[in-house]
């Protein structure tokens, strides 16, 4: 008898089990289980790496239009800017007229609010345009409040002109004008007068109407 005969190696014992008739364990089958998981595990990893990549493209994405969007409107912007520092005016008044020919009180005089009838400002400019251009024009009361003329379609402002310009240096535009032909629609108070072009306000100037 020798000092290992009471030791039995693993391979001795899974022989004499397998004689025995008790099945040895399936160490396949649990191999199999094993890549299996792994394969889940792997494939669940990747489907999350993939979701997140599209989730971050998407935004990447959306960054990309909202910048162009951005630029679009910027370029916009600029173009406005550039045909709007065409025309520069010096500076804006306003009179009483009666109608677009007649004055009550020319520009500068004082107004009353019984008198006045319509407010008609003028602007001095020059300018290198010579195609037709539109004014828009907004008469602001005491309150902020723009004045609308009747049947206005451009909101935001009082009324619009459209002419063409004329050339040379500090030369007038007539931009007549808001109110009523039979009585004032203007109540004593301090007003502001503003004309725009191209979204740019080009001059702005206050004036009062007295009792």
């Amino acid at each position: 008898m020798t000092l290992y005969d009471n030791t039995k190696k693993i391979t001795d014992i899974e022989i004499e089990e397998n004689h025995s008739g008790i099945e040895k364990p399936k160490t396949t089958e649990k191999k199999n289980v094993n890549e299996t998981n792994n394969w889940i595990i792997a494939f669940a990893i990747t489907a999350f790496i993939l979701l997140v990549a599209i989730i971050t493209c998407d935004s990447k994405n959306n960054k990309i239009t909202s910048l162009e969007t951005d630029l679009y409107h910027a370029n916009i912007n600029y173009s406005n800017l550039a045909e709007s520092n065409k025309i520069y005016v010096h500076s804006l008044t306003v009179g009483n007229a009666k109608n677009a020919t007649t004055w009550i009180t020319g520009p500068g005089a004082q107004l009353h609010s019984e008198r006045v009838r319509y407010i008609n400002p003028i602007m001095w400019y020059t300018t290198e345009l010579t195609d037709k251009i539109t004014i828009y024009v907004k008469i602001i009361n005491a309150n902020g409040y723009v004045i609308p003329d009747v049947g206005n379609t451009v909101p935001g402002y009082s009324y619009s002109v459209t002419k063409s310009p004329k050339k040379g240096d500090r030369v007038d535009m007539d931009l007549f004008g808001l109110g009523a032909p039979d009585k004032s629609i203007f109540s004593a108070g301090e007003y502001t007068v503003e004309v725009w072009y191209k979204n740019e306000c080009l001059k702005s100037s206050k004036f009062i109407i007295y009792e």
